[in-house]
Formats: C-alpha cells, sequence, structure tokens
C-alpha cells in the first residue's frame, strides 16, 4: 500500500514497537482505515522469526490483539 497508514499520518514520531513509523527496529505493523473497520498490514521480517516460519507465541498472539485496540481508539477519537 502506498497511502499513509493511520500511525504515518497522526503519530510519525510514535516508537511504539508494534505500530510506531519512528521505531527503527520495530515491526511497523501499518493500519488503513475501510468504511467501519480499520485494516492492519504487517509481513514479518526474517529476523523476527523464532525458527524459519514461525513466530514467536508473544508476536503471534499478542501483538495483533495490541494493535486492534489502538486502531478501535483512534478511530473512535476520530468519530467522537
Amino acid at each position: 500500500m502506498t497511502e499513509k497508514s493511520i500511525q504515518e499520518t497522526y503519530a510519525p514520531n510514535l516508537k511504539c514497537f508494534g505500530c510506531g513509523p519512528a521505531n527503527e527496529r520495530g515491526l511497523h505493523i501499518r493500519s488503513f482505515p475501510s468504511g467501519e473497520e480499520v485494516i492492519a498490514d504487517w509481513q514479518p521480517e526474517s529476523y523476527q522469526e523464532a525458527f524459519p516460519g514461525m513466530l514467536p507465541l508473544q508476536l503471534d498472539r499478542r501483538v495483533p490483539f495490541d494493535e486492534a485496540e489502538r486502531s478501535r481508539s483512534s478511530t473512535l477519537h476520530r468519530h467522537g
């Protein structure tokens, strides 16, 4: 996607490990509004894998929930 994400638009200096554009070693999850939903885009890098093709449990299970909550909060804030 070439459009700016929610994070890049509203918090370009954010250093959040999951979605911060300014975190050099972070995951750089990008979120985009899509109607009433927010769509997250992320492709793991090989250095983030526990084993080839396998993410650590913390990334596999927790990060999507954290980012979904943050994106939901951002959407609610924008729409009052």
